[in-house]
């Protein structure tokens, strides 16, 4: 049996994107393959609190204190000793942190290794304002780390691009899933005018364009769930017929979300921008909600399957009466969508494609 060990560098009581991917597929690829790959689990617990959701493989959670640049040392140098010792067995790492002694650890020992790219650091360091010296040694490490692996499996064509011109070996573009619970979701028969964000309040979220929204359509309701940096400037300026729920358990949505009537998922970067694989934005259908978007790259599958609109942000508020006037369709078109798509769309897709990607290439 084929040892894999798969490390993230995030604790995974906290109910975000990266936590959703790294449980969701590694659940999917131990129910596929528990008489192929033996699966080993490790990562860091800074919150002492439950996972998101339930685990079906092997994890090892070591505690390490929520003190952001320690707690990235401690996990540098645990990572590392865990590979020597495991060097002769197959890793997975998801490539979102700097962590020198992880990537020498890995290229001096000669371990075989695959590398999941969810973004391309490059452009993100920049984006995050981290310096110039961070910003160049994110991005050696990048770029060594993609060209040394055994395969890279890329979440949109753009990072798998990307990453070919970075010399990689192999590479694949697998897309994002979403859980098969939400497809279980049976949506209400009534239309109302009740929107849900959920996200982490970032300012490229688009908050403050349903602040506008709230403003212009007072006979639609605003719920918002989530939690961040932004979220504390939007409930100042807040209307009356804004909802705010906080950070809520990965599971919860399972229970909110038939309350709802459709999502909105805007994001602030141009269509020449960076390419999306929205994890949100596939978990609204896939619970038979319509979805209000913007014209960021990746997001065009919305409108050109009459799932909801596509939104220029400087058009929001127009296009939004659209969206509100065309419900029915959408939500017919979402249903009928999530039924014939719902294998394409999940998650055991993914891990599946994974599994076949790193069976060739070890």
């Amino acid at each position: 049996m084929k040892k894999i060990n798969t490390l993230t560098f995030n604790d995974i009581s906290i109910s975000y994107g990266p936590n959703i991917h790294y449980i969701e597929l590694w659940n999917e690829f131990n129910s596929i393959s528990k008489n192929e790959f033996q699966i080993n689990g490790l990562c860091g617990n800074w919150k002492n609190a439950s996972p998101i959701t339930n685990l079906n493989f092997h994890l090892k959670r070591f505690h390490v204190p929520e003190i952001p640049k320690v707690r990235q040392m401690i996990l540098d140098v645990y990572f590392s000793m865990y590979i020597i010792q495991h060097r002769n067995e197959i890793f997975y790492l998801r490539l979102s942190n700097y962590s020198l002694l992880v990537w020498l650890t890995l290229l001096l020992f000669k371990v075989r290794y695959f590398i999941e790219l969810n973004g391309i650091m490059e452009k993100d360091t920049k984006l995050f304002k981290m310096g110039n010296i961070n910003s160049f040694y994110a991005a050696l490490q990048e770029r060594i780390l993609i060209n040394g692996c055994r395969g890279c499996i890329a979440v949109t064509s753009q990072i798998e691009q990307f990453a070919r011109s970075k010399k990689a070996k192999r590479i694949i573009t697998i897309p994002n899933g979403v859980s098969n619970s939400f497809f279980d979701i049976k949506q209400k028969k009534e239309s109302g005018y009740d929107f849900v964000f959920v996200g982490s309040f970032t300012p490229w979220d688009g908050l403050a364009l349903i602040i506008e929204l709230a403003k212009e359509y007072k006979e639609a309701t605003f719920h918002l769930i989530g939690d961040g940096v932004s979220r504390s400037e939007i409930e100042r300026n807040k209307t009356e017929n804004m909802k705010f729920y906080g950070t809520i358990s990965y599971n919860e949505l399972l229970t909110l979300y038939p309350k709802f009537d459709a999502g909105i998922a805007l994001y602030l970067s141009q269509e020449s921008d960076k390419q999306l694989s929205s994890l949100k934005t596939i978990e609204y259908i896939a619970s038979g909600l319509p979805v209000f978007t913007s014209t960021a790259l990746g997001q065009e599958f919305v409108e050109h399957n009459t799932l909801g609109v596509c939104s220029k942000l400087e058009n929001v508020l127009l296009d939004f009466s659209k969206f509100m006037n065309n419900m029915n369709v959408y939500k017919s078109n979402v249903e009928h969508f999530r039924t014939i798509e719902k294998e394409n769309m999940s998650w055991a897709r993914v891990a599946l494609k994974t599994k076949e990607f790193i069976n060739k290439s070890i």
